[in-house]
C-alpha cells in the first residue's frame, strides 16, 4: 500500500448527496468491443499512440512493464523525459501507474480491464486526484472518455 491507497474511496463509501450525483465521477466506466487482453496490450503498448494525440511534435512513450518500471517520452530532437512510473501490474488485468508533467504533482491512473459481457471488454478507469472544480472535472472525464476511444480504435486495428 502507497500513500496514494489511504485517499481512495473504499466500498463502504457509497453514500452520497444530490449534488454529489451531480458531480462528474472520480472514475470512468467503459465497454469496449475488443478482448480484455488486446485491450490491455494496447493500453500500455501503444500509450503514445492513443495518449499523445494530436501533440505537435512526433513523441512516443515507452512502459517498462514491471512494479517500478518507469514511463518514459522520447521525443525526436530532444532528450527522453520520464512521465511516471508503473506501480502495479497484472498482466491482462490491471495497471497502476503515475504520471506528472512539467511542474505538477503525480496523478495516479488505475485501469482494471475485465471481460465483457458480449465478447468484449470493459475498462475501470480511476485517476487520482481528480481535482479542480466541476467544469476542470468533467473537462478531464471527458479528456478520459477521448482517449479510451482511441484505444480502442488501436487496439481494433491490430
Amino acid at each position: 500500500m502507497d500513500a496514494a491507497d489511504a485517499d481512495r474511496p473504499t466500498d463502504h463509501d457509497d453514500a452520497t448527496t444530490d449534488r454529489e450525483d451531480a458531480a462528474p465521477r472520480d472514475h470512468e466506466h467503459l465497454e469496449l468491443h475488443v478482448s480484455r487482453s488486446r485491450a490491455f496490450d494496447a493500453y500500455l503498448r501503444d500509450l503514445g499512440s492513443w495518449w499523445l494525440h494530436g501533440r505537435a511534435h512526433r513523441s512516443d512513450l515507452h512502459v517498462e512493464q514491471h512494479a517500478g518500471g518507469a514511463i518514459v517520452e522520447h521525443a525526436a530532437g530532444s532528450d527522453e523525459r520520464v512521465w511516471g512510473e508503473v506501480h502495479e501490474i497484472e498482466p491482462g488485468r490491471s495497471v497502476r501507474h503515475s504520471y506528472r508533467h512539467a511542474g505538477e504533482h503525480p496523478a495516479i491512473v488505475t485501469a482494471e480491464f475485465h471481460d465483457g459481457d458480449h465478447g468484449g471488454a470493459t475498462i475501470d478507469l480511476h485517476h487520482e486526484p481528480w481535482e479542480g472544480d466541476d467544469d476542470d472535472r468533467a473537462a478531464l472525464q471527458a479528456a478520459w472518455t477521448e482517449a479510451l476511444r482511441r484505444l480502442e480504435a488501436i487496439a481494433s486495428a491490430v
